[in-house]
């Protein structure tokens, strides 16, 4: 299963996995990556999950939390903002109103 990032609204990396969003914690053995729920500091969650080769090797859905698909919809939201603002010479606003169109086409699904 191939890893699905979205960027942070600080262009870092954020990991989504079931419905979680984990944020980059330190390197491990092997060049795995070590990533930690990204509610760690607010809400004292400590699910982890270690990723090699672009595959999570070790998952032990341990979160004390429901997934986040509003979160995840708002990170995502903002990412395709600032992605469309970087790639296109359009308007602030037309920007604006195309994410926000696409945004209601998604919630009708």
């Amino acid at each position: 299963m191939e890893l699905s990032f979205l960027k942070t609204e600080k262009g870092k990396n954020v990991l989504v996995h079931n419905g979680y969003t984990l944020t980059k914690e330190k390197y491990g053995a092997d060049s795995e990556i070590i990533w930690k729920c990204s509610q760690y500091a607010s809400k004292k969650c400590p699910g982890r999950c270690h990723t090699q080769s672009n595959n999570v090797v070790w998952d032990p859905d341990n979160h004390t939390h429901l997934p986040e698909a509003s979160r995840l919809a708002a990170i995502q939201f903002i990412s395709e903002i600032k992605e469309n603002v970087t790639t296109y010479t359009s308007t602030s606003a037309s920007v604006l109103a195309s994410a926000s169109k696409e945004l209601e086409r998604k919630k009708k699904f």
